[in-house]
């Protein structure tokens, strides 16, 4: 064979080779959709945490309470409901006695098994300490427990929404160890100031106080260890500070969200992804301290409501990823099918609000103001400070002078919440996905009512009995009248106003997957049980299986298909590719043989 001969031959294989190589490494490297095993996860908090079970006691450990611990069912959030520690569940006809089912192979991260007592003992321990949950927990008559993995729990009213106060990522329902609190004062429990123990996907290893803690895999997770191999909290109280670390990639995600105004140049940088999720259970609302001066007349409290524009608040705080409430309940994506579309709020009229006023009796001075007030908000949400401003001037229009103050959290809750020292105050809602929330913020019947939201200390007969009728029955469209009523009660009452239907902004380094508002994934935006990170490895190590059926989303909606992943396969391009391949290197030797003959 000639020299030209060989160079043609080489050329051809190298041309033809080379595309076939890249294929090759195409199919051997993994589905960049799977996820993988490895990686450390490195988000920023504002606040530092001064204790660690949520059920029993706000602080700051919010965002870490949703991997450490579990509950006994869980929602996600297209609102359906999910097994947690309960696999499966049974209500009675009456809908006042709920027996779940355990999963038999849980066990506390120190290795105890974790049974039904204590499910039974959170119930009760929570109650008897008047701790955060109890709200959710208070219509509860008795908790019984037959044998170590089936649990009896017996209401003293039917409670429609019981399943979703269960799975309540906001009230801190999961479920605490009775070997570690029995006996003890959980306020010097160093299950509860130092050192938690969950049963969660992810362990406790280390809080340094001021900068992280971590958190590290549960090994022997009973639903399977988790795709992360860790989750570092960074401790940053300056939310334009986790900004710049994210941009630089010193963290992967900020809980605390950063301002609507910086989402358009984040979603820029090429490492990073954003997305806003409109929709869920948080709305921004305006309380009225309704026994006192001028708030205690109803005409004050619907001017204000006319000299709002809701919109403006909307466009102007998030620059318009939020929109407007229409009324007194929030018509979100899963919740909106008991929307009362006739107790809607009425337009901007600013003239409609100074009539009302002139009505009230007060009227403007030689200043031109008709009376002075404050309005509180917190630091928590920077769309909150800025919303404040923008009422403020709204309502000097119509000649009410606002004094804004801007709290820090602490403070606020100290002062607004819990001691209804205010005029008027914003904050941002986060209620059970279901509307029971009307009775939250509205309510005042025992089991029922929230004093945590229900701080202006609003109250009326009618509300609370619609309130207990809505709960008794389970179908949908026999509980909207109730809550169809409720919302013109308090359309004409004027209690709170619902400002804006909140969205929560999420950046995040894109070199992680699985976030909440993922198909498959569950409800709250803190749980990484599913996060992945596209560095580790596609090899799982082995974990436990949960014993009992598999899970499956029950009532709340349709349950999810999921899209089965087609297994690597070797493909037929490929095998096309090397047929062409090796006819044209019998053609050419062909030709070479005939060239030599």
């Amino acid at each position: 064979m000639d020299k030209k001969a060989v160079l043609f031959v080489t050329v051809i294989l190298l041309a033809l080779v080379a595309p076939m190589n890249l294929r090759i490494i195409n199919v051997q490297s993994s589905d960049p959709a799977q996820p993988k095993y490895g990686g450390t996860l490195v988000v920023a908090q504002l606040f530092n945490p001064y204790t660690w079970t949520q059920c029993l006691e706000i602080g700051g450990v919010w965002w870490a309470s949703f991997v450490l611990y579990d509950r006994i069912v869980e929602y996600d959030f297209n609102m359906r409901i999910y097994p947690g520690l309960a696999y499966k569940w049974e209500i009675s006809p009456d809908g006042l006695t709920y027996t779940f089912h355990l999963y038999p192979n849980v066990t506390w991260h120190d290795g105890v098994k974790f049974t039904s007592a204590d499910v039974k003992f959170t119930i009760e321990y929570v109650l008897n300490n008047n701790g955060y949950a109890t709200t959710y927990y208070k219509n509860i008559e008795i908790v019984q427990c037959p044998d170590d993995y089936t649990v009896v729990i017996t209401l003293r009213e039917p409670d429609a929404p019981f399943l979703y106060k269960l799975g309540a990522w906001t009230g801190g329902t999961h479920m605490i160890a009775k070997h570690l609190f029995e006996g003890t004062d959980f306020r010097t429990n160093p299950a509860h100031t130092t050192h938690p123990i969950g049963t969660g996907p992810f362990k406790f290893k280390e809080f340094i106080s001021g900068d992280h803690y971590t958190l590290v895999a549960n090994e022997n997770y009973f639903k399977g260890r988790p795709y992360l191999d860790a989750i570092v909290y960074k401790i940053i109280p300056e939310r334009a500070v986790s900004m710049a670390a994210l941009e630089a990639g010193e963290i992967h995600h900020m809980l605390d969200p950063p301002p609507f105004s910086e989402l358009d140049r984040l979603k820029a940088m090429p490492h990073l992804s954003t997305h806003v999720r409109l929709g869920g259970d948080d709305s921004m609302i305006l309380y009225f301290k309704l026994d006192r001066a001028p708030f205690n007349d109803k005409r004050v409290r619907q001017a204000i409501l006319y000299a709002i524009d809701r919109k403006q608040v909307a466009d102007l705080a998030t620059f318009g990823y939020d929109k407007p409430a229409y009324g007194p309940y929030a018509n979100w994506t899963g919740i909106d099918w008991a929307f009362n579309p006739r107790a809607m709020y009425p337009e901007y009229n600013p003239e409609k609000a100074e009539q009302l006023l002139d009505e009230a009796g007060y009227l403007r001075g030689p200043d031109g103001i008709r009376f002075k007030t404050t309005l509180e908000t917190l630091t928590i949400f920077p769309e909150m400070e800025s919303t404040i401003m923008i009422v403020k001037e709204q309502l000097k229009k119509v000649g009410i002078e606002v004094e804004a103050k801007v709290l820090e959290y602490a403070l606020f809750v100290d002062k607004v919440v819990f001691k209804h020292d205010f005029d008027m105050a914003i904050w941002v809602i986060y209620c059970v996905p279901d509307p029971y929330t009307l009775g939250q913020i509205a309510g005042t019947v025992p089991n029922i009512g929230d004093p945590l939201y229900n701080f202006m200390n609003y109250s009326n007969p009618r509300v609370d009995e619609l309130v207990l009728k809505a709960l008794v029955p389970l179908s949908r469209e026999e509980r909207k009248p109730y809550y169809d009523e409720i919302q013109e009660i308090l359309r004409e009452d004027v209690p709170y106003i619902l400002l804006i239907q909140y969205a929560w902004p999420m950046v995040w380094n894109n070199q992680f997957h699985g976030f909440y508002f993922e198909e498959d994934t569950l409800g709250t935006r803190f749980d990484f049980r599913k996060v992945w990170w596209e560095g580790g490895s596609p090899l799982p190590t082995p974990t436990p299986t949960p014993v009992g059926p598999a899970p499956t989303p029950t009532p709340a909606g349709p349950a999810p298909t999921p899209t089965p992943k087609p297994a690597p396969a070797f493909p037929i391009e490929l095998i096309a590719t090397i047929a062409i391949i090796v006819i044209i290197i019998i053609i050419a030797l062909a030709i070479l043989i005939k060239k030599r003959k």
